[in-house]
């Protein structure tokens, strides 16, 4: 293919890229049910400028919020009647995090392109951004205004300006190198474990020992300089982010288990994302054909070593073991590996194809772009296009159940929430604590509220889930769940439907088949049940 047509093809997948990604952008307004976004924008809805500038967040750190922050400032300014209340709207904050995510979703497809083309040819260049482009991981959280898209794109950025001065140490790579790698350590803390990989890129030839020592010091300086100056109360109020970091590093480590990790008992370590977790953020085929290309880029090593291939496995490694290593293995924490491996299996595929003809190898990118494009299109048509699953049950409810109906749901689920104006007979029960020995959790309450109770509304698949496939952690959990799915005390008179797209986008099985932070923000399983007390 020629380099204009292959630059055509770039901008299409651009245009297309962009489409996906801003489409339905407001999606789950007005209640916006994804936690980690509503603790965010809660942090920036609580900033005042410059009278009250402490987020009092520091899961992460707080260059994004003040971003975000002082964007919605400058929205205000400059409506048409300007707010200078110094503060931001907690709906604007969330719309302005999903557009910053989504600017750099987009942005990633054009640097995985270069990538390609820097380590291969622009052939390879074009096949990774094919394969970012139709990510199903990479639209989803282009919608969630939360930090994954930063880590992946400034990740990925840091890894360009390392390949720059691997091939040819200039200023501008060295700024690359520095800044992507300050803005990855103010957005996650833990992310100076690439500072090895950073100064691994200084051992090559080309660099004389006083600029190594110049470079190595300089990259440190901006580093420290801009954590230090968009995390400033990492220092000033100290003590709340020394908190909050113990308190997040033990969730991850496993030293605190927290009513979220329950899944995480009997995962995996290693094995858990292939089998849970890439095959949505992927889609099964790109899983295989990356597995696949490991072994044929490896392979072509042995004919021309390159350590640009190489630094890209390595890069590649430490991003993935830092996180599968950890005991929570989270969805989200998977996304800064893929435009890693988009391009080994974009490697792949470019040496396999180069052995056919130029019309075959267009037929065979032709097939590939399809095939991805029928999950990503399968996605968008399931989550984005179709009402929100909690909305979606609400009108259900509203229609068929009586206004004054008793109803039992389930503790920190935010589904709920669209049946509150309509229902003021709710009660909430942890669930999550039943076999916790908690005196406000027993199964004597639960058999009380039971009995009291018309209706049983299940807002996600978090519970029913872990309880019913793991009851070594969770004796009575399961034996609950598992009445509420088999006996016929409970009639089950909606369940949220799940038609070819929805089954093509979860493999036919959208409880059971992932890992649930893959679908219960954006789009969970609603089940409601009519307690039948005669039976």
């Amino acid at each position: 293919m020629t380099n204009r047509y292959l630059s055509k093809i770039l901008i299409a997948l651009l245009c297309i890229g962009f489409i996906a990604r801003f489409i339905n952008l407001s999606w789950g307004a007005p209640y916006f049910f994804h936690p980690d976004e509503r603790n965010i924008a809660s942090a920036i809805s609580g900033l005042q400028f410059p009278a009250q500038l402490n987020p009092h967040f520091f899961a992460y750190g707080s260059l994004p919020i003040y971003l975000a922050f002082f964007l919605g400032i400058f929205k205000n300014l400059l409506q048409i009647h300007p707010i200078t209340d110094g503060k931001v709207s907690f709906e604007d904050a969330i719309i302005i995090l999903r557009f910053i995510s989504a600017i750099l979703s987009t942005a990633s497809i054009f640097l995985v392109y270069k990538i390609g083309e820097q380590i291969k040819d622009r052939q390879a260049g074009i096949i990774g951004a094919i394969l970012s482009t139709t990510g199903v991981g990479m639209i989803q959280y282009a919608h969630f205004g939360t930090f994954e898209m930063w880590l992946t794109f400034f990740s990925t950025l840091l890894f360009y300006g390392a390949l720059l001065s691997l091939s040819k140490p200039t200023t501008k790579s060295l700024l690359i190198l520095s800044v992507s790698l300050a803005v990855l350590v103010s957005v996650k803390i833990s992310s100076v474990i690439y500072i090895p990989l950073v100064f691994l890129v200084f051992l090559k030839r080309g660099y004389s020992f006083p600029k190594k020592i110049t470079s190595v010091f300089l990259i440190l300086f901006i580093t420290t300089t801009i954590y230090i100056l968009t995390n400033p109360f990492s220092i000033l109020d100290y003590h709340s982010f020394a908190n909050s970091i113990s308190y997040e590093s033990n969730v991850v480590l496993g030293k605190l288990h927290v009513f979220y990790t329950g899944e995480f008992l009997t995962a995996n370590p290693v094995l858990f994302p292939f089998i849970r977790i890439y095959p949505f953020l992927l889609n099964p085929i790109i899983l295989l054909i990356f597995l696949s290309s490991i072994g044929i880029v490896l392979t072509s090593l042995r004919k021309k070593f390159s350590f640009e291939i190489v630094y890209l496995f390595v890069f590649f490694l430490l991003t993935f073991l830092s996180q599968t290593l950890l005991f929570a293995q989270w969805t989200r924490y998977f996304i800064p590996t893929l435009p890693f491996i988009y391009l080994i299996a974009a490697l792949g595929i470019d040496i396999c194809i180069k052995r056919f003809s130029k019309n075959s190898r267009a037929a065979l990118l032709l097939i590939l772009t399809f095939t991805c494009s029928l999950f990503s299109v399968a996605f968008i048509k399931t989550t984005y296009l179709n009402e929100d699953t909690r909305v979606e049950a609400m009108r259900f409810a509203k229609n068929n159940l009586g206004p004054n109906s008793a109803i039992l749901s389930e503790v920190y689920d935010l589904g709920i929430t669209p049946f509150n104006p309509f229902f003021p007979n709710i009660t909430l029960f942890n669930f999550y604590d039943i076999d916790n020995n908690s005196p406000e959790s027993t199964p004597a309450i639960y058999k009380n509220l039971l009995a009291r109770s018309d209706y049983l509304i299940l807002p996600s698949q978090r519970l029913y889930k872990t309880r019913l496939l793991d009851p070594s952690h969770f004796p009575l959990g399961s034996t609950i769940y598992s009445e509420i799915k088999n006996s016929s005390v409970f009639e089950r008179i909606y369940e949220t439907p799940c038609d070819i797209w929805c089954k093509i986008t979860y493999l036919n099985s959208p409880i059971f088949r992932f890992e649930q932070t893959v679908n219960i923000f954006d789009r969970p399983s609603v089940m409601i049940f009519k307690i039948n007390h005669e039976k």
